[in-house]
């Protein structure tokens, strides 16, 4: 059997989360899909760290976001030995993009701007690692974005930039690569 201590993880995290809230501009119904690549490294037998590149996409009733992020996580394995059991993880990062209003009722139909702003979320979760190499993850948690307009966005002055808390579920399928070079 593999040694935990000597992994590196290479995993493709498909999360969505579906978040309804009042927001201070009356929206309703936000909708937020995000796609993560996660390298995951242990650094002991209880936790690992992990840097995280994304590509999401959040809609709300008067904006459509497309964003890149990066951000990084850790992780506390309460049962098993890390990164397979049962974890705790908290995670920051930043992303930028664009962003496009839709609604045919404000001003500026259809103007773009770019958009960038900070994440964090605190999941917990379970991860299976198989003799095959194959890697299972499910996850649930809460995921904050805090999200702003590029300066100088005029044409967004009728609107507020996504700003909120959105309960999250997280789903991983990846698989294990043994590297020496990351080996402790």
């Amino acid at each position: 059997m593999y040694t935990m201590k000597k992994t590196l993880f290479f995993a493709i995290l498909f999360s969505f989360s579906l978040q309804a809230f009042s927001q201070v501009t009356e929206k309703s119904l936000a909708l937020y899909g995000a796609a993560k690549l996660v390298l995951e490294k242990p650094i002991d037998n209880y936790s690992t760290i992990s840097l995280v590149p994304s590509l999401g996409i959040l809609n709300t009733s008067d904006i459509n976001y497309l964003l890149l992020g990066v951000g990084a996580e850790y992780r506390f394995y309460f049962t098993g030995t890390a990164p397979m059991g049962l974890y705790s993880g908290v995670g920051i990062g930043y992303s930028f993009g664009n962003a496009r209003i839709v609604n045919e009722n404000l001003s500026g139909y259809n103007l773009k701007t770019d958009v960038g702003g900070v994440l964090g979320h605190l999941v917990i979760g379970r991860q299976w690692i198989f003799e095959n190499g194959l890697l299972l993850n499910v996850n649930i948690g809460a995921h904050y974005l805090n999200l702003g307009f590029k300066q100088g966005a005029a044409d967004f002055s009728s609107v507020k930039a996504f700003k909120g808390v959105m309960p999250g579920i997280g789903f991983c399928i990846g698989f294990r690569l043994k590297s020496s070079s990351c080996d402790r």
